[in-house]
């Protein structure tokens, strides 16, 4: 993914999003951001997986500030026993994840119903053939190898926070 995902984005980092290339900041679209990150803070809340590249964490939005207070916010959220955070650093070389970011939805009792969402600045492109879900599937597997663990990626990140 380019960007840190919109569920684990601080306000500052989505509006300096929101607002590249001149666009004007919609705020009920941060405002709606905002609410669907709640489904994290739920007392039953859905595991959530998430592997990010090493350039996304030192990519600046919204200024030095602002980004550590986006890394102390990922350091956070990756504590929690349903957020499962890891980073491919750039020691990793190239990588499948590369191409195209995308999301694997697993929905309904027992995750029964996979759904991949192609994710671009426009919004959301659903996948749900079988074969293209398993594909998906394969490239995230072998993103979780090649990213560093949960704990090292949690310490990759307080390490960046604490960086000028």
């Amino acid at each position: 993914m380019d960007v840190v995902p919109g569920l684990l984005q601080i306000p500052e980092y989505a509006t300096c999003l929101a607002g590249v290339g001149g666009s004007e900041v919609d705020a009920r679209l941060l405002e709606m951001r905002t609410t669907r990150q709640q489904v994290l803070d739920r007392s039953d809340p859905p595991q959530y997986d998430v592997i990010l590249t090493e350039a996304v964490l030192r990519h600046q939005m919204g200024g030095p500030e602002a980004m550590q207070a986006q890394l102390r916010h990922l350091t956070e959220l990756s504590a929690r026993n349903h957020v499962h955070l890891q980073v491919i650093p750039f020691t990793a070389g190239p990588h499948r994840g590369l191409a195209k970011p995308f999301t694997l939805l697993n929905v309904g009792q027992q995750g029964n119903l996979t759904i991949t969402a192609l994710e671009s600045r426009i919004g959301l492109d659903f996948e749900e053939r079988d074969d293209k879900i398993r594909l998906f599937e394969e490239i995230f597997a072998d993103l979780q190898i090649i990213a560093l663990p949960e704990d090292e990626t949690r310490s990759f990140i307080k390490r960046l926070s604490s960086e000028p």
